[in-house]
């Protein structure tokens, strides 16, 4: 029986990856919530504030009215919590984000070739159940369930 080998040679992935570089994704680097707080500090908004903060400080030596001042503080405070709360769940849910999301499509896959992941995913299933090597499985966690019943 004659092997014939469909795959690149190991000559020809080291080319490869010395020209193209590995196919691999890096992970970036994630910002501390004090350093998202500071940046969300530069915003136009809260940059007023500060001015304005600033402004009321100068006038509160003449004229000793705290609520405004107070005020000022707080918003400038809410408005900075809220915001580095918010980035910061985007960025941890980014990195949860499954990179082979819907609509990209394979490549050099052989016969799935242009076939979404999902696609991909079933009909690769599917060749393997009838070639009898793999069975179809439904793996459930008991926390997904505890989980999903919240929403």
């Amino acid at each position: 029986m004659e092997m014939i080998s469909k795959g690149k040679t190991n000559e020809e992935v080291k080319i490869a990856r010395e020209k193209y570089g590995t196919n691999e994704i890096t992970k970036k680097k994630t910002k501390k919530v004090i350093n998202i707080f500071v940046d969300n500090l530069g915003d136009p908004i809260i940059r007023i504030l500060l001015i304005a903060l600033a402004v009321k400080i100068v006038f509160l030596l003449k004229d000793f009215d705290w609520y405004e001042t107070i005020g000022i503080v707080a918003s400038i405070l809410l408005a900075s919590i809220v915001s580095t709360i918010s980035e910061y769940g985007s960025e941890k849910a980014f990195e949860k984000h499954d990179y082979l999301g819907k609509g990209c499509k394979l490549i050099n896959s052989e016969e799935f070739t242009g076939m979404t992941v999902e696609e991909a995913k079933e009909a690769i299933t599917d060749k393997l159940e009838k070639e009898g090597i793999a069975r179809r499985v439904n793996n459930y966690k008991m926390r997904d369930w505890i989980f999903s019943r919240q929403r």
